[in-house]
């Protein structure tokens, strides 16, 4: 998939070059713009290839009290003692972050 990308961003910019009546091809400048490009659409990729998974565990938080056996004494640890500013956050920090960048991108 990025692979193809490179090509139609290459094969855009030669375009709008031939276009404009430019005789060259690429520059440092080109080339740079061209890899930011790319690696905004791969962090993209990356994020909507998570999004099932973590949708997935959003909404089994959103539909139970908590995780029972967690510490080990028979009480049910409570998703807001498990998720950011709860006293045990460290469990769910990364998970978090992750949703909050899920929603940042739709």
């Amino acid at each position: 998939m990025i692979e193809e990308r490179i090509l139609e961003i290459i094969q855009k910019n030669r375009r709008l070059n031939e276009a404009a009546g430019f005789g060259k091809d690429f520059d440092d400048a080109d080339i740079q713009t061209i890899g930011l490009q790319i690696a905004a659409e791969a962090r993209k990729e990356g994020i909507e290839e998570m999004r099932p998974g973590i949708e997935a565990v959003e909404g089994l938080i959103d539909n139970s009290h908590g995780v029972d056996g967690l510490h080990l004494n028979g009480d049910i640890a409570p998703w807001d003692e498990l998720r950011t500013g709860g006293i045990y956050m460290e469990w769910l920090r990364e998970f978090d972050h992750a949703l909050e960048r899920l929603k940042e991108h739709r």
